[in-house]
């Protein structure tokens, strides 16, 4: 796994360092949102669930995604909106789609799409500093694209955003971080500019 590492105040939840590590990671726990999503409303409400798993990291977790929101100084403006997860239950013929409804900007949605902003910054301005070439998502002028030189993204509030973090979703992601390991791996990129 390419892993990053934030070295983070327990008072305020500043960033002091960031590591960033190729490595091989056992899964102790698979956590899944429908598993864990009872915990939006207690923590909008400073309700502690001891009885879901990990209901303390995550809450301090998702502090902290709030202070990462803050520090970009872009705030979520807008309404929680509907997003669907569709399942397939059963095999063959008798296989069933169920479709169920989550909200989009709900405290979990909001832990893990601040901490996805916040490895994709790190690593795009870590490729940046490297002159290693990259595929950057940038935002000026209220206009996003893709380029492959590193721009500010306004509307994120950020000065570098590499899409990295979902390589089993987007290709590009895949691209990058086959850069990152190359570069954290003391070898030739595999991609030029």
């Amino acid at each position: 796994a390419l892993s990053l590492y934030l070295d983070v105040r327990p008072d305020g939840f500043a960033v002091e360092a960031h590591h960033t590590r190729i490595e091989r990671v056992r899964i102790a726990a698979n956590l899944r949102h429908q598993a864990v999503e009872e915990l939006d409303a207690a923590f909008i409400a400073g309700e502690s669930r001891e009885d879901i798993p990990f209901s303390r990291e995550l809450c301090t977790l998702w502090k902290f995604a709030l202070a990462l929101e803050r520090v970009r100084g872009k705030p979520s403006a807008a309404p929680e909106r509907s997003d669907y997860t569709f399942r397939v239950e059963g095999h063959g013929e008798t296989a069933r789609v169920s479709i169920s409804e989550r909200r989009r900007g709900t405290p979990l949605d909001k832990l893990v799409s601040e901490l996805m902003i916040a490895v994709n910054a790190n690593w795009g301005k870590l490729l940046d500093d490297h002159d290693v070439a990259a595929i950057y998502r940038v935002q000026s002028t209220g206009k996003v694209r893709m380029a492959t030189s590193a721009m500010a993204h306004q509307g994120l509030g950020i000065s570098h955003y590499t899409w990295a973090s979902s390589p089993l979703r987007r290709y590009v992601d895949l691209i990058n971080q086959w850069q990152l390991l190359a570069l954290l791996g003391g070898k030739a990129p595999p991609f030029s500019r």
